[in-house]
């Protein structure tokens, strides 16, 4: 026994943890890794901001995040209902 445990029972808990730890690994905010979380933050926003553009929305990155949100959510709603149309059309 090792500081009153058994060795066998500690390699199990930390199999465990080891386990835990690559399930859920801990955000990424090296600014110098690629990989960081900011920077694929940028890149989605990005993206978001050509797919509304794509469906007719000027400048999107200038719009309040309650309207830059209503317009994603209306474009899912119309793919949703085949509506393959590209233009942003005011309910």
């Amino acid at each position: 026994m090792q500081n009153g445990f058994d060795p066998a029972v500690l390699k199990k808990i930390e199999n465990i943890e080891d386990q835990l730890l690559q399930m859920h690994k801990p955000n990424n905010y090296n600014m110098a890794d690629p990989e960081n979380i900011l920077l694929d933050a940028d890149r989605t926003f990005e993206r978001l901001c050509c797919s509304l553009e794509d469906h007719g929305i000027q400048r999107p990155e200038e719009l309040s995040e309650f309207k830059f949100y209503s317009r994603i959510e209306h474009i899912e709603q119309k793919a949703r209902q085949g509506n393959s149309s590209k233009e942003f059309v005011a309910e």
